[in-house]
């Protein structure tokens, strides 16, 4: 146990403390939503923390395991099959080091120290710096869970005079117990204001084309803004909407939920615009709802394999700053490359994902400088392939078929639903 300490660079005869040593690196890791004002059950109190020690570490370890469920919830891995093109941007995860404090602390007896010890802890921050607007959706009625999560859409109007570019994106969920997670589109020539009812919203997530066809950004519990890289944006004109789409949760009440969007907009173009790619077609409203040959995980398959190849259509000189892979229930991992092709070269792994978790979606931002971000050209081809396991020994089917009511697993083809399976990737691109 004290060669650990030593390893730490601490006084063998002086263990690792919660305040001097744990304290800190919970804060860093753990702290956007396991403090006391977050949406998870609070870190900051030494007893809680003992009493979770064995937990702690075993979740945290568990980032290389078969388990099913781990923290910090940050899926990408590093491979030998897949070596990303640079380090993540907002990665939770503990490192080698971090872990050993944790070790070394409950080996040591979980002490809680000296609260006078406790130094300033680096939370990650949730808020979005320099927002200057914020739009409000209207009340929405949350009905006590009824075993089907509602996905709604909110349009919303910017109420721009000139041409502005979106650089910053956070979600402000009303009530964070039922947001299960959320997206904020882009709607040229606002055509989804004619979807929505009295209340101001409408159910879209099985509407194929019913929302815009640009994301600008996606949000989930615990999950930092959404922000471009220096000097690029999103264009939104006097013309355009947004539209808020949430996913709700339901629990055993009903809840009225408010949810708000924070913006954040300059004046001057960037010297770069960023859109999104969904399987390699920017224009997602015409973006094939089924691949050829068609998507099907067969009931109780397991290793089941899929990949779609769809080749890229944009400008040269594309670079990509990040990726939001996608899948439903039976999913277990994914992989997402670029095939250089005609171009030659080797290709290039842009992310993997070794423990899918339909319930911890994330943007996965590379934290890099524009000029060393991935570049795509004109020809090149997205692949994204995809592994499920659609039995009872995946967890996350057994979920669906309670939610359901369903005694066993059955067929899964593509499409919107819950219900159905995908196996696709939105990736973010910048162009000159």
């Amino acid at each position: 146990m004290w060669w650990i300490a030593a390893l730490l660079g601490c006084n063998p005869e002086s263990p690792p403390t919660f305040y001097a040593d744990v304290a800190p690196v919970l804060g860093a890791r753990c702290g956007a939503c396991h403090t006391s004002d977050g949406v998870a059950f609070s870190l900051d109190d030494p007893e809680i923390a003992a009493v979770l020690a064995d937990d702690l570490i075993t979740l945290a370890r568990g980032r290389t395991d078969a388990a099913p469920y781990r923290m910090p919830p940050f899926a990408a891995v590093e491979t030998e099959a897949c070596a990303p093109p640079a380090p993540w941007k907002d990665d939770p995860r503990l490192t080698d080091r971090e872990l050993a404090v944790l070790v070394a602390w409950r080996d040591a007896g979980a002490l809680p120290g000296d609260p006078d010890d406790l130094v300033p802890v680096d939370r990650p921050s949730l808020d979005l710096v320099g927002a200057n607007a914020t739009l409000t959706a209207p009340e929405h009625l949350v009905a006590a869970y009824t075993g089907v999560d509602p996905y709604i859409c909110f349009p919303l109007d910017p109420g721009l005079s000139e041409t502005r570019w979106l650089t910053g994106v956070q979600v402000l969920p009303g009530d964070d117990r039922v947001v299960h997670h959320a997206s904020v589109l882009l709607d040229p020539g606002r055509a989804s204001a004619a979807l929505a009812g009295s209340d101001g919203s409408f159910p879209c997530f099985a509407t194929p084309g019913a929302v815009g066809s640009d994301s600008v950004a996606n949000f989930a519990p615990g999950a930092p803004p959404s922000e471009l890289p220096d000097d690029a944006g999103f264009a939104v004109s006097p013309s355009d909407g947004l539209v808020l789409l949430v996913h709700y949760h339901g629990i055993t009440e009903d809840v009225v939920d408010r949810t708000q969007v924070a913006l954040r907009y300059v004046d001057a173009p960037p010297a770069h615009t960023a859109r999104f790619t969904l399987n390699g077609v920017i224009d997602l409203d015409v973006l094939p709802r089924t691949v050829d040959p068609p998507l099907l995980v067969p009931a109780g398959a397991t290793g089941h394999a899929e990949e779609v190849r769809v080749p890229l259509v944009l400008p040269d000189g594309a670079r990509i700053w990040s990726v939001f892979p996608h899948m439903h229930y039976s999913g277990v991992s994914q992989q997402v490359f670029v095939d250089h092709g005609a171009h030659g070269g080797d290709d290039t792994c842009l992310i993997e994902v070794g423990r899918w978790d339909f319930d911890w979606q994330r943007d996965y931002v590379y934290d890099a400088p524009l000029d060393a971000l991935p570049e795509v050209h004109p020809g090149d081809e997205l692949v994204v392939r995809c592994t499920f396991d659609n039995t009872v020994d995946n967890p996350s089917v057994v979920t669906l078929l309670d939610d359901l009511g369903v005694p066993e697993p059955f067929d899964l083809a593509s499409g919107n639903a819950s219900t159905d399976e995908m196996c696709v990737a939105l990736v973010g691109l910048l162009f000159p």
